[in-house]
């Protein structure tokens, strides 16, 4: 068990030492530590962090940022981590939060439970989401993140390396695979207010021969009430469509779309199909593009009232 504490006074032998066990390992950077591995006073650092907690006294060219230290049961300093309130320009890509755990360690599951505890506090502050940035090959911090709730949203190029931003929901989002029937009503609910409703198109447009059968369903619920939902079923061997992806207006622009595509598509692969495709309507096209999915052939598709383009997406097995 760890416990997570602010920097202070006390701590200030213990976090030489920590920040030395990195140089000692040839790591010369230290995620999350604000500065802890650039600083060579203590004393210094601590009244940086400090200050940077409050609005009134943050640096003008940061944000508002707590820094904890993660102490074990023996009151030894095992990481680091901060919590950034708010992105500037220059944090845009790398999000929310960093975090390191020192060398001896690691693979003790430090990391996973800094980053829960971290969350917490996110929620306490009236955080709806946290970004956070990990370079791809950085398996054992994507696997913390993931393990965290973590959802890839983009990626950018860093220092020549490929980064990858992950989004994790604070409020009281939940995905569910709707396999009940009673389940499945939360799906037809949110293509009526959204799309009947919306755009005036009938029911008899909205459900059609692909309502019925294998067809498989996921819906995203926020308190509890179905607000985002998709279907998928398979078209060929190894091949799905994917369609009907509705997120109700007014929770628009919150990740909910992107959660239920990612939701469906480790359904999918639990399934044992390797290729997703599907009719994007042309205003959406690039929302499919950052989900990682490619336009097929460029032609134009007449679905209902809508014009769409056909794109795919293959999945790693």
């Amino acid at each position: 068990m760890i416990t997570l504490i602010r920097p202070n006074k006390e701590l200030k032998n213990k976090a030489l030492e920590f920040k030395q066990e990195f140089f000692d390992n040839k790591e010369h950077t230290i995620n999350g530590s604000e500065l802890l591995d650039q600083m060579d006073d203590y004393d210094e650092w601590l009244q940086s962090v400090t200050d940077n907690t409050s609005p009134e006294t943050v640096n003008p060219n940061w944000v508002v940022t707590d820094t904890f230290f993660a102490l074990d049961d023996n009151g030894e300093i095992v990481g680091i981590i901060d919590l950034r309130h708010t992105l500037n320009d220059f944090l845009k890509d790398f999000g929310n939060s960093g975090y390191s755990v020192r060398p001896s360690e690691r693979r003790k599951g430090y990391a996973t439970e800094m980053l829960r505890q971290v969350l917490e506090i996110a929620k306490e502050s009236g955080l709806n989401e946290l970004h956070l940035s990990v370079e791809r090959t950085n398996e054992p911090s994507v696997k913390t993140i993931r393990k965290n709730g973590g959802v890839y949203e983009r990626s950018f190029e860093f220092e020549n390396e490929t980064a990858d931003v992950y989004v994790i929901i604070l409020v009281d989002f939940e995905i569910i695979r709707a396999k009940e029937e009673w389940q499945k009503t939360g799906a037809y609910s949110v293509r009526i207010q959204g799309m009947n409703r919306q755009h005036h198109i009938s029911l008899r447009e909205e459900f059609d021969e692909h309502d019925f059968g294998d067809t498989n369903y996921i819906v995203g619920l926020y308190d509890g009430f179905p607000i985002a939902t998709c279907r998928f079923y398979e078209t060929e061997p190894g091949k799905v469509i994917l369609g009907r992806l509705v997120v109700l207006p007014e929770y628009r622009n919150r990740h909910a779309g992107l959660f239920v595509i990612r939701a469906a598509e480790e359904w999918i692969k639990e399934l044992g199909y390797n290729e997703i495709i599907i009719d994007s309507r042309l205003e959406v096209v690039s929302f499919y593009e950052k989900a990682g999915f490619r336009v097929m052939d460029g032609k134009i598709i007449k679905s209902g009232n809508f014009e769409c383009i056909r794109m795919n997406k293959l999945l790693d097995q």
